[in-house]
């Protein structure tokens, strides 16, 4: 996330207290393409429609904290270049509806 060229990572000390927080190492390693991993990634995307159960969220009486824990992991993906949101997906997900960042653009 902090290599997303957005006003959020602009400031170095962000990026350093947030790798502090997570007790990551100081310094970013190198990216790395893996491209036998994203068919991996998208088999597993498409299999997500089937669990939202509520239409736009993971539990059919409506938003929970199912979705609270879910979405940004599901998000982070978006700064992978090449992974496929269903359709089902990129609804839920509202990217184009919130202040979120889309990070698609900038994907690596």
């Amino acid at each position: 996330m902090v290599r997303m060229p957005i006003d959020d990572w602009a400031d170095p000390r962000d990026v350093a207290y947030r790798r502090h927080k997570k007790k990551l190492p100081t310094q970013l390693p190198p990216v790395e393409a893996q491209p036998d991993a994203l068919p991996a990634l998208n088999a597993k995307l498409a299999e997500l429609p089937a669990l939202l159960r509520g239409g736009t969220c993971l539990n059919d009486w409506g938003w929970g904290m199912d979705d609270v824990v879910l979405l940004p992991l599901v998000r982070g993906f978006a700064c992978v270049k090449g992974t496929a949101f269903p359709p089902q997906v990129e609804a839920w997900l509202g990217i184009e509806k919130t202040q979120m960042t889309d990070y698609r653009e900038h994907a690596l």
